[in-house]
């Protein structure tokens, strides 16, 4: 909430940039966002690591991956759609690498069965490939429908379908 909050103040096409105490939130915002992100994913980490075999999987692995998988997502990205290389580019890597590390976690300590887990994977997969396509054509699009693409990846993966969707499946 607080990185689309940022997004709103310093993004939207039309009125005035944000000045003095609007800029300074929008920047505790954006510093906000950076914040409970790391917490966010050492809390999990960690109480993944609680979890009875849920440490049988190599987090490391998945760390590795999601760098080759930033390498390739950049190659294409930069190399083949000619975008401009920004931060958002590692964000949607890190969550998607990431969020399938939990997911593997979970089926490992046994929380995800069943086609839990590949309906997981698939969503995730999904939400990188859309984060993805919104990434490509931003700068391609007016104004408008820039900032509105620019807000699809920050609402479906900043405020949690995929969230909600895995606390669905853990309450089944």
């Amino acid at each position: 909430m607080l990185y689309l909050m940022w997004w709103v103040l310093f993004f939207r096409p039309e009125g005035p940039k944000p000045a003095g105490a609007l800029f300074a939130f929008g920047v505790a915002c954006i510093l906000g966002a950076a914040a409970c992100w790391f917490a966010g994913v050492f809390r999990v980490a960690g109480a993944l690591g609680e979890l009875s075999q849920a440490d049988s999987v190599p987090g490391w692995a998945f760390a590795l991956g999601g760098v080759a998988g930033y390498l390739v997502l950049l190659a294409l990205t930069a190399g083949v759609f000619h975008r401009q290389v920004t931060t958002e580019l590692i964000l949607i890597d890190a969550w998607g690498a990431f969020e399938l590390y939990v997911v593997a976690s979970l089926a490992a300590a046994g929380k995800l069965v069943g086609m839990a887990v590949p309906t997981m994977d698939v969503l995730v997969a999904v939400l990188v490939v859309v984060s993805l396509a919104c990434y490509v054509l931003y700068y391609r699009l007016s104004p408008a429908a820039s900032f509105v693409d620019g807000m699809v990846p920050l609402v479906a993966v900043g405020v949690g379908v995929e969230s909600v969707v895995l606390v669905a499946l853990l309450l089944r």
